[in-house]
């Protein structure tokens, strides 16, 4: 029914990608955002965002996530015009 990505680079891409996801949750949850450190480390991460709150420490986590699914959603369903623009009339309604 639906065309699977076939093209190497976009599977590559869209690989990379959750690694970089996972990598940023992975590195926010074990260290303390708020230490100079990490900051000095990590501070583009967090820099500009409430780390008070948990929607601020993940907020580019959140973004990566979004762009990922927008990623998947123009490269696998290119042939589904109709398809691509429901799911990303949802995904910008829910987000």
């Amino acid at each position: 029914m639906f065309q699977i990505c076939s093209s190497g680079f976009s599977i590559f891409s869209i690989a990379a990608l959750h690694i970089a996801i996972v990598a940023s949750i992975i590195i926010i949850r074990t260290k303390n955002v708020e230490d100079p450190k990490f900051i000095e480390k990590f501070g583009e991460l967090i820099e500009g965002q409430n780390v008070h709150r948990k929607t601020g420490k993940y907020w580019t986590v959140i973004t990566l996530l979004r762009q990922s699914m927008l990623c998947v959603t123009l490269v696998c369903l290119r042939n589904y015009p109709g398809i691509q623009i429901q799911i990303l009339l949802i995904q910008s309604v829910a987000m």
